[in-house]
């Protein structure tokens, strides 16, 4: 009887010791709120899943940031096995596209208005920024709902985020306004404290040491141009002309769109070169290639190169991001004429 008492009493100090261990969820926000100011550099690694229509969109993902604001995020689109550089550094932002010696550089605040599921500074502020965010504690980590105010698509209204017990991102999903999951990013592997080379994030290295596509690749890629139609068109909206001009560098198929909402779409070769803008940018996914959104009043200007037929596409339009990047997205798996 007395070694039974002496057990639960044991018990009872050890559960009093756990509950006083346990965090609460303030002192988790708590955490979060100071987690960016106490990290110096980060490495993370996962893949980005973009489930869009019948087919979905992998991308491998890996990301590297050193305090303040140096980012060099990797994406390998292993449809396509195409890889490009998001590049942030004291000169800028920059779109890199390495196989075809392509570089977009243009200021941007970015990611401090338009970050991505893969970036931890964006994962963290999701989180902190929404007051009627929910928070569960598991044996392993924490799961959050939050709303999604990071990203330009607004059917995206809600998202589900994994954090380890010392605040690891495991994953991110974000749902639609039918509750459908639209977006996943699964890390594998996230560590602090990285020791980088001083020249990791130097525009011209990640433009000729990234990974380069597989022969077979570069033997699928179209040497000719062929214009190609969105399947994806604003009701109430149609192709209106279809020329083609010669430009610099080559031909290049313009398209005008007239209608409810009317848009300009241009093709051309994708060519080596250095684009500077000085007007604000924002990089921008589309459908797991790397393009630039360009704003100029009331008309934004969308930018983008498909690596594997080797195209840049500009499309010229007044309507919202979103629609613009779904018009863009439906170009994929189009036939040529």
């Amino acid at each position: 009887m007395r070694q039974k008492s002496w057990f639960l009493a044991v018990v009872l100090i050890l559960s009093i010791f756990l509950s006083a261990c346990e965090k609460s969820s303030e002192d988790v926000i708590s955490d979060l709120r100071k987690q960016p100011e106490e990290i110096d550099s980060y490495t993370g690694h996962g893949k980005l899943t973009l489930q869009s229509g019948k087919k979905n969109q992998e991308v491998d993902v890996e990301v590297w940031y050193k305090r303040p604001n140096l980012y060099r995020v990797q994406l390998k689109n292993e449809t396509s096995d195409v890889t490009q550089v998001l590049l942030k550094n004291e000169k800028g932002v920059y779109v890199l596209t390495p196989h075809l010696k392509k570089s977009y550089r243009f200021q941007s605040d970015w990611p401090a208005t338009s970050g991505q599921i893969y970036l931890y500074q964006t994962i963290l502020s999701s989180i902190v920024e929404d007051n009627s965010r929910k928070v569960e504690a598991g044996e392993k980590g924490y799961q959050f709902e939050v709303a999604t105010t990071k990203y330009m698509n607004k059917t995206w209204v809600k998202q589900k985020i994994w954090l380890t017990s010392d605040y690891k991102p495991e994953k991110v999903e974000v749902y639609d306004d039918k509750d459908q999951s639209v977006v996943k990013m699964v890390f594998d592997r996230f560590e602090y404290d990285t020791k980088f080379d001083k020249d990791v994030f130097d525009s011209e290295r990640n433009l000729t040491h990234a990974p380069m596509p597989s022969k077979e690749t570069l033997g699928r890629l179209h040497s000719e141009l062929s214009s190609i139609t969105p399947g994806n068109i604003p009701q109430g909206t149609a192709l209106a002309d279809e020329q083609t001009i010669q430009g610099t560098h080559g031909s290049i198929v313009v398209q005008r769109f007239q209608g409810a909402k009317p848009f300009t779409l241009s093709q051309r070769k994708a060519m080596p070169d250095q684009l500077e803008k000085a007007s604000y940018g924002k990089p921008v996914l589309v459908q797991g290639s790397l393009g630039m959104l360009l704003e100029f009043s009331n008309r934004k200007s969308l930018v983008w190169v498909d690596s594997e037929k080797q195209v840049e596409y500009e499309m010229v339009s007044s309507m919202d991001t979103p629609e613009m990047i779904e018009i863009a997205t439906s170009l994929t798996g189009q036939s040529p004429k």
